[in-house]
């Protein structure tokens, strides 16, 4: 391995740090503060007034309200109402068990890269990087808009990092109880289950189609949301409207200017695992696995491309690195795996989080040290007479 400078010295101190017993907590907290944007749920939007009425009825219809509109799909995302039911809180409540939820996506991240690479920088890096996503801000801003993509985020994460029956069959559940597209997510993880639980020598059919017992939790997972969903659709009369120029292959036209930019928004810097992948997946002629993977990209950036909020929609698909990093363990040095996955930690670092919406373009927000500043400096303006 060629020597670079500085760098070698870099990934020792951070190896070195790693040894401490809280290392990964402080780090996130701190990073946290630094990086991250935060908002506050406003109860005049008419969502979180969507989300309060089903925490009361759970199997409310929601067939008063205009079928176009975005409250009127949430009929079937009962996770976050349910828990607003048995703990009594309200939407701030939500917001800020979803801080929590932020902090511990990170934390979880760090700890499922750790036992894959069993190497701490490494992990360190796909950890920060993804903090620097959407899918690792969410959870601090989008309750303002009681979008809740977060909470769907972290279950992913959780049924991924569980190890027992129970922990996998309920994080699955919850995610898919939380969002259509957390539903659709779970066959990542059911991929992801499938590889990383054993050595497979060939990714051959007979290795990726014989389920284990943690691929059949989240089976049973999905069993149990399609019945249940099927159920109370037939028993309460509760459906997804679809309908309105929103949601279809007319929005995946309207989004066809802003496709390009928005799938960079979904997973950005861990792109670069993609090339990676695919070349060292062909030269050794593991076709099965790359079709499968490529297969689940494509459905889910198809399915983001096909409504009104391609990021958030998008990346969902941020648990795929993790199938990547599984198979590249095995074909690439760790010293290579540090160098690629420190510059896609710059990467994400140097592109901060866009959020694609309706063809739109912005930052998510500042972090929290430029809040408090820019606080700070219109209080001072208040007082000096500036306004």
């Amino acid at each position: 391995m060629i020597e670079i400078p500085y760098i070698n010295s870099f990934f020792n101190w951070i190896e070195n740090k790693s040894q401490k017993k809280y290392y990964i907590y402080f780090l996130t907290l701190f990073m946290c503060f630094l990086t991250c944007s935060y908002e506050l749920p406003s109860n005049t939007f008419e969502t979180w007034d969507t989300i309060v009425l089903k925490s009361h009825d759970l199997t409310n219809s929601l067939s008063e309200l205009n079928p176009q509109g975005h409250p009127a799909k949430l009929v079937f995302r009962l996770t976050v109402p349910l828990i607003m039911k048995v703990f009594n809180l309200s939407p701030i409540g939500i917001q800020i068990v979803q801080y929590v939820l932020g902090y511990l996506l990170i934390i979880f991240a760090y700890k499922i890269s750790l036992k894959i690479l069993n190497d701490s920088v490494s992990a360190t890096f796909i950890a920060l990087g993804i903090m620097f996503t959407h899918f690792g801000n969410a959870n601090f801003y989008d309750g303002f808009y009681a979008f809740l993509d977060g909470w769907s985020y972290f279950f992913i994460i959780m049924a991924m990092y569980s190890q027992n029956v129970i922990g996998i069959f309920f994080f699955a559940t919850c995610a898919a109880w939380n969002d259509e597209r957390a539903f659709i997510a779970l066959a990542v993880v059911l991929l992801f289950h499938q590889i990383n639980t054993r050595i497979m020598s060939k990714y051959s059919f007979k290795e990726l189609i014989s389920l284990n017992s943690k691929s059949i939790d989240v089976l049973a997972a999905i069993t149990s949301y399609l019945c249940l969903r099927l159920f109370l659709q037939f028993r309460f009369g509760m459906h997804t409207p679809l309908s309105g120029a929103d949601v279809g292959l007319a929005m995946l036209r309207e989004n066809k200017n802003y496709l390009s930019l928005g799938i960079w928004t979904f997973l950005e810097g861990f792109w670069l695992l993609f090339p990676l992948f695919i070349l060292i997946a062909a030269m050794n002629k593991n076709y099965l696995l790359l079709t499968l993977i490529l297969a689940q990209s494509i459905i889910v950036t198809l399915m983001a491309g096909c409504v009104w909020d391609l990021t958030r929609s998008g990346a969902y698909l941020m648990p795929v690195i993790f199938i990547l990093v599984c198979y590249l363990r095995n074909h690439i040095t760790i010293d290579a795996m540090r160098f690629v996955l420190l510059i896609i930690m710059m990467v994400c670092f140097m592109f901060p989080p866009y959020y694609n919406i309706l063809g739109g373009f912005g930052f998510l927000g500042f972090p929290a040290p430029i809040n408090i500043i820019s606080a700070a400096v219109d209080m001072l303006g208040f007082t000096w007479g500036w306004h």
